[in-house]
């Protein structure tokens, strides 16, 4: 059956590095180039986002969440965005806790930083 493939295919491609985290890499680092045909590029794109997405085993409604994800932190300051990446999440919620965490962690380490730089005489930044 259909549903005992699935573990399996997916065991294959993450033994070969092929997750669904380098895929959205993929479709993320994917660019236009003007010179090639725009019509190979178009499908070459769509083939991207669906080996990312998985529309064939996805529900609709997980991968406009993963969309969600991916936009969301796309929107944030590239340090940020490069800090949260680094940390699995699998949805929304999970996102939010990795973001919040991160957050915390950052204004704690400024915090840090300041009282150190005032302790050796150096002005706060």
């Amino acid at each position: 059956p259909m549903s005992s493939v699935q573990p399996a295919r997916a065991e294959i491609l993450s033994r070969y590095g092929i997750t669904s985290d380098q895929q959205a890499s993929e479709w993320r680092q994917w660019r236009y180039d003007p010179d090639c045909p725009s019509r190979a590029q178009g499908f070459e794109f769509w083939s991207k986002m669906g080996r990312w997405l998985r529309p064939d085993i996805n529900q609709g409604r997980h991968i406009v969440e993963q969309v969600a994800c991916e936009g969301f932190i796309n929107g944030m300051p590239e340090y940020l965005a490069q800090q949260v990446r680094r940390h699995p999440f699998t949805d929304m919620k999970s996102l939010l806790d990795v973001l919040e965490r991160q957050l915390a962690v950052n204004q704690g380490g400024a915090a840090e930083r300041s009282v150190r730089g005032t302790r050796q005489g150096l002005p706060r930044t």
